[in-house]
């Protein structure tokens, strides 16, 4: 009987170390490096996140971005996510970690981790986070229920001015919400609505794709032809236009690249309508690698594909999508 209550004080003290270990922070150098990185997420300061990246996260982890996309990711979390409160620890070695934290904007779990280098400084490898799934609701919500809190969801989000667009529901054929929140434009200021039209971005680009496809499909080009036998020195220079070909602008190995990051263009983006608008915001781009040597992801090269894609048609690009794309669609 002695040995038996001694085995069980044992497991006992073993259990509620465990415990203890799981509702707080060890002093790993993983454990270590969690609570600086939290510590600067919740700062929301842009400098101190800045500094904290060049000098805690590693060499390679930086360079599979760059400073700032590191530091912006990390804005984002508090930005979207609000203060980030420590749960627990659900796993935890000397050299990574992974816990449940709380966002406090959305009044729900998340699981987040880190990984760091086995050498001294212990600098910071990787950084992963998502839904904390064992932490869901496993009730089932009605219609009503689920329009109610999503709709509470969105005038928090809404009033802290983290969400800005336009919301719809809908099941079979009948709309369940349909509510416009925030700004179409902050300046000038424009609300939105619910018949407020978006800029899509790269989304254009898979249309863009279809167009040219269909081009090639009908035999109306070849995608081993130069973009010089399209389009002449006003859109891009000739030896350029020679050189590559309309493979190459679909597959973002042409070497050109990205006209958005023109300062020109951002002052005149405003005022641009058609692709003609936008020749002279590429027309003096030079190759950054030869076509077909590797792959960069290129603007430019997509907005020659909408030109040639007009030249060969005879249509706008606009006209030309509603007639062969969307409304057979």
């Amino acid at each position: 009987l002695w040995c038996l209550l001694t085995l069980t004080l044992v497991v006992s003290c073993a259990s509620l170390n465990q415990e203890s270990v799981l509702n707080t922070i060890p002093g790993t150098p993983a454990g270590r490096r969690l609570s600086a990185v939290l510590s600067i997420i919740n700062s929301g300061d842009y400098a101190a996140k800045t500094e904290y990246v060049a000098e805690s996260f590693s060499r390679n982890y930086i360079g599979q971005s760059s400073i700032s996309r590191h530091v912006n990711g990390l804005m984002r979390l508090h930005t979207n996510r609000g203060e980030l409160e420590f749960h627990n620890v659900s796993s935890s070695s000397r050299y990574r970690i992974v816990c449940i934290l709380k966002e406090t904007l959305m009044d729900k779990y998340m699981t987040f981790g880190i990984t760091v280098e086995k050498r001294k400084p212990f600098a910071i490898d990787s950084i992963f986070y998502g839904p904390a799934d064992s932490y869901a609701s496993d009730n089932i919500l009605t219609e009503g229920q689920i329009v109610s809190r999503m709709e509470s969801l969105l005038d928090m989000l809404a009033m802290a001015d983290v969400y800005s667009g336009v919301v719809l529901i809908a099941k079979d054929d009948r709309v369940l919400l349909q509510k416009a929140y925030g700004y179409a434009s902050r300046d000038p200021k424009v609300s939105n609505t619910i018949d407020t039209r978006f800029n899509m971005g790269s989304i254009g680009k898979l249309f863009t794709t279809v167009a040219v496809a269909q081009l090639f499909e009908n035999g109306e080009l070849s995608l081993d032809d130069p973009v010089a036998m399209y389009l002449g020195p006003d859109w891009i220079l000739e030896e350029i236009g020679e050189e590559v070909k309309i493979k190459h602008l679909l597959t973002h190995t042409s070497g050109l690249g990205d006209y958005l990051e023109n300062p020109q263009f951002q002052a005149a983006a405003k005022h641009l309508s058609t692709l003609n608008d936008h020749r002279l915001f590429v027309v003096d781009e030079q190759l950054l690698f030869e076509p077909g040597s590797r792959k960069s992801y290129s603007n430019t090269g997509f907005l020659l594909l909408g030109a040639i894609a007009e030249k060969v048609s005879g249509q706008s690009y606009q006209d030309y999508l509603k007639m062969r794309v969307f409304e057979p669609a």
